[in-house]
């Protein structure tokens, strides 16, 4: 057996040998193990929301919602609210409006029969429901015919 070279080439020519792949090889694996399980913990937590909001374990559902979600970010940023404190304003109770925009920072949900002017003075934006500016005009003008 002979010396081994001072710069320790024949060690680190070993480890790949017995590996049998390149080191590039190698680090290219991995990415792609990282990459593939990045996309199979997206896919499981996608599920997992799905499944704990209807309680139904479907693919279409994930692909539905993550559309969704997709058309409504194009639409706040075409109305320029996105990244803004906004005010949602309906005409009636919207239990599936009300769960959607639970966990947005800055989007709150109010009906028009409890709408104030704290509200609507500490948001950027304010969007109203076409039934929700009618219900409004009524309670105002019901108001302002009880002060004449």
């Amino acid at each position: 057996m002979g010396a081994l070279p001072p710069d320790g080439s024949l060690q680190r020519r070993t480890m790949f040998e017995l590996l049998g792949v390149t080191p590039q090889a190698l680090f290219g694996q991995l990415l792609l193990g990282l990459i593939n399980g990045a996309f199979y913990a997206m896919l499981s937590l996608g599920l997992a929301v799905i499944f704990g909001m209807l309680n139904v374990v479907n693919f279409a559902h994930g692909a539905l919602y993550m559309t969704g979600a997709f058309v409504a970010w194009l639409l706040l940023d075409k109305l320029g609210v996105a990244g803004k404190s906004v005010l949602v304003v309906t005409a009636s109770a919207q239990p599936q409006l009300e769960r959607s925009v639970a966990n947005l920072p800055g989007v709150d949900v109010i009906r028009a029969e409890g709408v104030n002017v704290y509200d609507v003075l500490r948001h950027e934006r304010l969007v109203i429901a076409k039934d929700a500016v009618t219900a409004l005009a009524q309670r105002l003008g019901a108001h302002a015919g009880d002060e004449a």
